[in-house]
């Protein structure tokens, strides 16, 4: 499958996908929901340093999406489980890897957050991944770890990234992946 290229348009991106979600007021609430798990991610004592361990399923079963809850969070240490569960009610993943968002386009899902990813061990995300979700009309938000950094990267296609990680790589602050 070709995939079209996608042009930078500066900030034109971020406001018309916001615009489209606060026109839907269904996602205007998991939107606030995010911002107070970004917010908590962002005040968290979780160390600046982390290596992310990637727990797959066993071999021979897949990936299981549940429609009912459009939002796929894609998290590790940054926040346990329950916390990020008790706030925002998604489907949860180990940290993303190279594949997992392409196996997601196709699911419904209407939001994807990037939270924590794997970097050395296996191949991290591609951002070539993150801009096919966006070109599909899936939202994706970054923050703390590889959502950061992948946040920070493409921001001007329409990623959103949020807290003090992704605003340190926005800023120039930091810059490797080694970093986080």
């Amino acid at each position: 499958m070709q995939l079209p290229e996608i042009q930078p348009n500066g900030g034109d991106v971020v406001k018309e996908r916001t615009a489209q979600i606060a026109s839907q007021p269904d996602r205007v609430s998991w939107w606030l929901k995010l911002t107070e798990m970004c917010t908590i991610l962002a005040h968290s004592r979780a160390p600046l340093f982390r290596y992310t361990a990637r727990v797959d399923p066993p071999p021979g079963t897949s990936v299981q999406y549940d429609p009912q809850l459009p939002v796929a969070v894609f998290l590790g240490p940054s926040l346990d489980q329950q916390t990020a569960q008790d706030i925002l009610p998604a489907n949860y993943y180990p940290p993303v890897a190279m594949g997992d968002v392409y196996r997601l386009i196709a699911s419904g899902v209407q939001a994807l957050v990037v939270i924590d990813g794997v970097f050395h061990q296996t191949t991290p995300v591609w951002q070539r991944e993150i801009l096919a979700a966006i070109d599909a009309g899936i939202t994706v938000f970054g923050a703390s770890s590889m959502g950061a950094l992948r946040a920070a990267e493409l921001d001007v296609y329409g990623m959103h990234g949020c807290g003090q990680i992704y605003q340190w790589y926005r800023d120039g602050v930091i810059d490797g992946d080694d970093e986080v």
